[in-house]
């Protein structure tokens, strides 16, 4: 389910598979919401983190203390920012993800 909320989005569902940050790219989830919709999540390393990133680069503080490995198949609640469609999927930027 996606609830809009003022700027923010609340997004409900399970996160199907995690794309660790890799060179300039942000990490990615691929989440599936309770209403079936396809949505992709961006976890973005934090704030002046140097590049190339990759798998141990440490994530925004919304994601500390998660693994984002451990979150793959799990049901989450995620308050994010819409960003725009890409191919067909809607983008987000998390900014409080709950397992």
């Amino acid at each position: 389910m996606v609830r809009e909320t003022s700027n923010k989005s609340v997004l409900l569902g399970v996160l199907d598979r995690w794309f660790p940050p890799d060179g300039n790219k942000a990490g990615k989830f691929y989440m599936t919401t309770d209403d079936n919709e396809q949505v992709h999540l961006t976890i973005w390393p934090v704030y002046e983190t140097p590049q190339p990133w990759d798998e141990d680069t440490p994530l925004k503080p919304y994601m500390r203390g998660l693994d984002p490995y451990d979150m793959v198949d799990r049901t989450v609640q995620v308050i994010a920012d819409y960003k725009g469609e890409r191919n067909g999927v809607d983008q987000y930027t998390p900014t409080q993800i709950k397992v």
